[in-house]
């Protein structure tokens, strides 16, 4: 069944808040309960395609994050096309592809069209949020860093950061 853009337009801003945060059958199932919108998982890749979303970064993108992030060291909150990508999935990535033995490049990597960093500044609720950063430092590399303080952590611990933080920005995904 072809459905008319009008009715994907209807939906973008529901759509766009449930991207990241759910899966597609679990999309497809909120939007048929809800709205007896009934699309194919095609139609669904076609549409977010079309309004430029995505769940993944490309390699580059993220060393560009880590870059950023090392440069800022405090608060940093990264978007996707306007989309805050949650600080957990962005801690996650940067411990998973940058470990605390990862050497830096010292040339910059070029700036990825879509993505944005951003320090918030300090009245902000995103700015008690912790991201991972690393430091120089023989003990260990990584630190978790907020304005307040730097928090040592040992070679197999990983941050877990506040879920809520996300949840409360409908633009969070």
């Amino acid at each position: 069944m072809n459905i008319p853009p009008e009715m994907w337009d209807q939906h973008y801003g529901e759509l766009k808040e449930m991207y990241h945060a759910k899966t597609l059958p679990q999309i497809k199932l909120h939007m048929e309960t809800n709205h007896g919108f009934q699309a194919s998982d095609n139609q669904y890749a076609s549409a977010f395609k079309k309004w430029g979303w995505r769940k993944n970064f490309k390699e580059s993108e993220w060393k560009w994050v880590h870059q950023q992030i090392l440069k800022r060291k405090r608060d940093t909150v990264v978007y996707d096309n306007d989309m805050m990508v949650p600080p957990e999935k962005v801690r996650r990535e940067m411990y998973r592809r940058f470990p605390p033995s990862f050497k830096p490049a010292s040339s910059p990597v070029a700036t990825p069209p879509r993505i944005t960093v951003r320090t918030p500044d300090p009245e902000t609720p995103l700015a008690s949020m912790q991201i991972l950063v690393e430091e120089e430092t023989p003990q260990s590399p990584y630190y978790l860093h907020n304005s307040s303080s730097l928090l040592p952590l040992n070679d197999n611990t990983i941050p877990i950061l506040p879920r809520s933080i996300g949840e409360s920005n409908p633009k969070c995904y």
